[in-house]
């Protein structure tokens, strides 16, 4: 009875150690290159690491989809790894991190029981003055955090043409715009947008109607 006991113990042992491990996976699909990072699954327990090419005043915008479990990010710089980015128990999230210098930043993912997406993209950004000392947007170089958020406003909002909007947009806040009905001051309407998640999209945005049915016939200004 004795050694049935001790065998059993050894057999039940090795199937914990055995379940164990199996929970130590990734199951989905991974792309990365120098420029891109994208980990899409259904579960992933360890961790996965890219490196990105950056130049100085390039972007990296950073989308998370969790849908459960525990997800951390980390970047750093690899020649003297100067961290760039620590993030912990990541949520669902949109945000920007520019990159201060040229080089090579490692991108590190770390999952416990995680199911969800995390794309992590570097973006080439130029930005353009105006003859009014504005810095002028396109969707191709602004945040993606903001142009997801002016996209909800004007579905909110119906502007039309000649209507102007501006719009406030602080991190962990409810986005705050302020409508003018054919450009007039003196009309306003103040509305608020529910988008508590917007790093990398903070400032003071003025969107103006010219001519929503044309090509280019809306504009989106940062003032400041």
């Amino acid at each position: 009875m004795k050694k049935i006991f001790i065998s059993g113990l050894i057999m039940a042992t090795a199937l914990s150690a055995t379940a164990c491990k199996s929970n130590v996976k990734f199951d989905g699909e991974r792309t990365g290159n120098d420029s891109e990072f994208i980990l899409e699954y259904e579960m992933f327990n360890g961790s996965d690491s890219q490196d990105l090419k950056l130049q100085k005043g390039d972007s990296l915008e950073v989308d998370v989809l969790n849908d459960g479990g525990t997800l951390n990010l980390d970047i750093v710089k690899k020649d003297d790894g100067e961290p760039l980015y620590e993030g912990e128990n990541l949520r669902t999230s949109y945000f920007e991190i520019k990159a201060p210098e040229d080089g090579i930043y490692e991108v590190t993912v770390e999952g416990e029981k995680a199911v969800g997406e995390v794309t992590v993209e570097r973006i080439e950004r130029e930005e353009e003055s105006n003859s009014d000392g504005y810095v002028v947007f396109s969707e191709e170089n602004m945040p993606k955090a903001a142009v997801k958020i002016v996209e909800k406003a004007m579905g909110i909002m119906e502007l039309e043409k000649n209507d102007q909007a501006e719009m406030i947009i602080k991190n962990g806040e409810d986005t705050k715009v302020i409508v003018y009905k054919n450009g007039n001051r003196d009309e306003a309407k103040e509305i608020k947008i529910s988008n508590k998640v917007v790093n990398g999209a903070e400032g003071r945005y003025l969107i103006k109607m010219n001519n929503p049915k044309e090509k280019g016939g809306v504009t989106i200004e940062k003032i400041e």
